[in-house]
């Protein structure tokens, strides 16, 4: 279990006993653990440097507010209290405020000069109107509230992570469903292993998601239903992905085994599974493999199960758009589930996976593409995989990332916008 931090903020010398109960309860909370001045012990640093940093880190802040305005740092007329609160406040980390009553007693001899009690006053002002606050009665109430104050802003977390789940987990279709590069890029996957096309979509996974899923590989599809595994523990929901490479639809019985390991994936409890093929669709026979094997998935209407075609799995692994010359069958489509399959003259094949034929308008416009803008498309092409290439060694090393990558990947960038500016000029 990973133990959550706060920050106890207050003066001590009036609120002693209210501080140690708030401490008491904190600690006695499983997964949390209380921060305080007093345990600080000899430190090189300045007290008010080295408490604003501590409060920086932490999770949550409670602070305690009373009457007295107590000691300040060395050249500031803030108290350490109110400059911990504006720790919190610069680092963005929650404040859960408790402001004593008016009536809560002060002895004499901790009256201050007219000056202080004014700024304290001040400052209990500012946050009743920046946070919604707590008041207690005595340590014992302080330490109820507390305690009941922190299990809220768990569940607030968890909403919060909830909703954010959920608009991530739509998200799936999005990395998954790219735009379609043109066919013959998926020669490529003639020389992509199994193991290296899990690689590289391990990475791109972690990336998308974050600390959001929990995304794991899989040995064997007996273990989870897929080869990967993206679980949104907030939520409870796994979603699973299969990989067929060129070396699996190459396979006599692809489809046969494929549809049955379908079947089989739904009794791991899987909200839905994609099925990625990454085969080569210049090579007649895998194309119709592919073909043969989106078509009979398409007429179950099964919304358990999406298949993400080769023309999109190049662009998801490799980052290559639609663009460039074609040399080989390609597969057109706008929209997910809208392909033709079209010959290397542009005229539509007999056979469909999922759409209506191509038009004699939309073949024309692809032949009347001038020589000027197949450039440019192979271009972008070619740039956009550069950059793709660079941006998984980027999640891969993180902050190991050499300054020369960065500046690439930069570049790149602003290269390919501008000539999908002047593309579309």
């Amino acid at each position: 279990m990973s133990v959550k931090t706060v920050f106890l903020s207050s003066t001590g010398r009036d609120l002693a006993a209210y501080r140690e109960a708030a401490y008491r309860a904190i600690e006695g909370l499983d997964g949390w653990h209380c921060v305080r001045m007093e345990d600080f012990g000899a430190r090189d640093w300045a007290a008010d440097d080295f408490c604003r940093a501590r409060v920086a880190e932490c999770d949550v802040l409670v602070g305690i507010l009373g009457h007295l305005h107590g000691d300040c740092p060395k050249g500031s007329e803030q108290s350490f209290t109110e400059r911990e609160y504006d720790a919190a406040v610069a680092a963005n980390v929650p404040r859960l405020m408790f402001v004593a009553p008016p009536d809560l007693p002060l002895p004499a001899r901790l009256i201050e000069p007219h000056e202080k009690w004014g700024r304290q006053r001040a400052f209990r002002k500012r946050v009743l109107g920046e946070r919604v606050s707590g008041t207690f009665t005595s340590p014992e109430d302080l330490a109820r509230q507390v305690v009941q104050a922190i299990r809220n802003w768990e569940q607030e977390l968890a909403r919060g992570e909830k909703a954010e789940a959920q608009t991530l987990i739509p998200s799936l279709d999005g990395l998954l469903w790219p735009e379609a590069s043109d066919a013959a890029a998926t020669a490529g996957f003639r020389g992509k292993s199994h193991e290296e096309l899990l690689r590289v979509l391990q990475v791109l996974l972690d990336r998308h998601l974050g600390v959001h899923a929990q995304v794991s590989t899989f040995q064997s599809l007996a273990d989870a239903g897929c080869d990967v595994q993206a679980l949104f523990p907030a939520q409870g929901l796994k979603y699973g992905i299969q990989v067929k490479s060129h070396g699996d639809i190459s396979k006599s019985d692809f489809a046969k085994d494929t549809l049955a390991q379908i079947q089989d994936s739904r009794q791991h409890g899987l909200k839905r599974l994609y099925v990625v093929l990454a085969g080569d669709l210049t090579d007649p026979s895998q194309r119709e493999k592919v073909r043969g094997l989106h078509s009979r998935i398409n007429r179950m209407k099964d919304e358990y199960v999406l298949v993400v075609p080769p023309e999109r799995a190049w662009t998801l692994w490799y980052g290559s758009p639609s663009g460039g010359q074609i040399t080989g069958p390609a597969i057109t489509g706008r929209a997910r589930g809208e392909y033709v399959w079209k010959r290397l003259d542009g005229s539509p094949s007999a056979a469909e996976i999922g759409g209506p034929a191509t038009t004699e308008s939309a073949r024309g416009e692809h032949e009347e593409e001038d020589d000027e803008r197949r450039h440019l498309r192979k271009l972008v092409t070619t740039k956009r995989r550069r950059l793709h290439a660079l941006e998984i060694q980027q999640a891969t090393r993180g902050i190991d990332t050499p300054p020369h990558v960065t500046t690439e990947i930069e570049d790149l960038r602003h290269e390919i916008a501008a000539l999908e500016a002047r593309m579309r000029g």
